[in-house]
């Protein structure tokens, strides 16, 4: 489901705390433009110095027009919004979260590219 956002003209950046090597997974390797781990940028999430590097690699404009999809409601969606990103909560096991501050939530990736583009809607964006 990631190609299909690939393909839709958005650019994937992986950033991990060290928890997923994807260099070893040459399908989803090549997925993804930019690559960053947290030994690599010098600081783990929730730091926002590795948010601030996507937004550096992106080159976007305003920190909103990034969306950060992760699973963990500290690291990721609380490290992301701290720097003005947008988020998608990656929740599988469907935990309950009062305030789990993110934009959106899905339960699988699979929903994603149905998910990304409801949030674009939503802020009145397009996808390419």
């Amino acid at each position: 489901r990631l190609k299909e956002l690939r393909d839709a003209g958005f650019t994937l950046v992986s950033l991990t705390n060290g928890n997923c090597d994807l260099s070893h997974t040459p399908e989803l390797h090549e997925l993804f433009e930019h690559q960053l781990t947290a030994e690599g940028v010098g600081a783990a999430k929730p730091d926002p110095e590795p948010f601030y590097k996507v937004i550096e690699l992106t080159k976007v404009d305003h920190p909103s027009e990034i969306c950060h999809i992760g699973d963990s409601i500290y690291s990721d969606i609380g490290g992301a919004r701290s720097v003005g990103m947008r988020t998608i909560w990656v929740n599988r096991s469907g935990a309950e979260a009062a305030e789990h501050g993110a934009d959106l939530v899905v339960r699988c990736v699979a929903d994603l590219p149905t998910t990304v583009e409801e949030l674009m809607k939503a802020l009145g964006c397009s996808n390419a």
